[in-house]
């Protein structure tokens, strides 16, 4: 019971995670993005790319850990182990951040002397 209790904690802090990362990130991605591509639906598609692409890594970081405990946990051992779980998560939104400028970086390199045209 105390695994699933962790489980959905480790699960909430995520999604507010996710959600901050991408409010952070969603309105100047969304003006760079009306003026590189031009195409709204393309602007939707790109922030809910990411919006999915950020909950995903999430939800499978905090799935594929599990809380394997040798003996029976305290709280603080819960705390450690939802700690460890966000760290990995957080070590994954930065490469998916990373990975995310470069592309949307050389989707703007290669739309943009076209649309100056």
């Amino acid at each position: 019971m105390h695994s699933a209790f962790a489980i959905a904690v480790d699960w909430i802090i995520a999604i507010v995670v996710a959600l901050i990362v991408y409010g952070l990130l969603s309105g100047s991605l969304r003006t760079f993005l009306d003026r590189t591509i031009r195409v709204p639906s393309g602007t939707a598609f790109y922030l809910r790319a990411l919006l999915l692409v950020l909950f995903l890594s999430a939800l499978s970081r905090i799935l594929m850990s599990g809380f394997d405990f040798k003996t029976p946990p305290r709280l603080l051992d819960y705390v450690w182990a939802v700690g460890g779980n966000l760290q990995s998560m957080l070590n994954d939104f930065v490469v998916i951040v990373m990975i995310y400028v470069v592309l949307v970086t050389i989707l703007a390199v290669v739309l943009k002397p076209k649309n100056e045209q």
